[in-house]
């Protein structure tokens, strides 16, 4: 830990198990440790009476190999929370590009449509508490891109195909 109190960790615990005992906020950004001045890498395993020190980076999640890595369940609840989280922004993400690109080729902009509260909108009256969350459904095709044109652009062509 941060104050240097010991970490009780079972037989067998790895870095990473490490990591989320000493402090769970920050093991995700944690890029190697230290083990009684040495780096090694986050699958090194630990045992009693080393002293540790996490070096951390940028990222923002673990890989996903952490989770055969880690020994513990709270590593691995933490590191699986963690990888559920990136993957829904991944999926917001390329949800949101798909449609940037569909209202593109009718004139229409994603950020117009966001600024004027018309995709929140939409998005309530399709059930999603957020834009992101409808746009991840557009990702996983949970909801096409044809109802979500048409309801957007109730004008166009779009609006018969619904």
């Amino acid at each position: 830990t941060r104050d240097g109190t010991p970490v009780a960790l079972p037989h067998g615990a790895t870095a990473v198990d490490f990591a989320y005992a000493a402090d769970a906020e920050t093991a995700g950004a944690a890029v190697g440790m230290l083990v009684n001045g040495m780096r090694k890498p986050m699958e090194n395993k630990v045992v009693h009476g080393q002293v540790v020190q996490l070096v951390t980076g940028p990222a923002l999640y673990p890989p996903d190999s952490w989770l055969t890595t880690a020994r513990t369940g709270q590593a691995k609840a933490h590191i699986q929370q963690a990888l559920a989280r990136r993957d829904a922004e991944d999926a917001s993400a390329r949800g949101r590009a798909e449609l940037v690109g569909a209202l593109a080729e009718h004139g229409a902009d994603l950020l117009d449509l966001e600024a004027d509260g018309t995709a929140f909108s939409l998005c309530r009256r399709l059930g999603y508490t957020d834009l992101d969350g409808l746009y991840r459904a557009l990702a996983v095709a949970e909801v096409t891109m044809d109802t979500v044109l048409g309801r957007l652009l109730p004008s166009s062509d779009q609006a018969d195909q619904v």
